[in-house]
């Protein structure tokens, strides 16, 4: 939502540069999440992170998106409400 009045406010050629500033590449994603690498290059073949792909190499990931996506994988402790 914030996203979107942001968008009206400034522009969207200036929305274009507020989105990319907040983009990782894997390393940084890495050094974020406290995951190695390897495993998230695992997640990308497995498709079960979102990324964005420019170029032939280079991989790009919104950290808020990436977190939405591995709360999927997380399993509740016993008797927890």
């Amino acid at each position: 939502m914030g996203a979107q009045i942001y968008r009206r406010v400034v522009g969207i050629a200036d929305y274009a540069t507020f989105y990319m500033a907040k983009l990782l590449d894997i390393k940084g994603l890495s050094e974020y999440k406290g995951l190695p690498v390897r495993k998230l290059r695992h997640f990308v073949a497995a498709r079960k992170i979102p990324f964005l792909k420019c170029g032939h190499r280079t991989l790009l990931f919104d950290p808020e998106k990436v977190d939405k996506a591995l709360q999927r994988f997380e399993v509740p402790a016993i008797g927890a409400k």
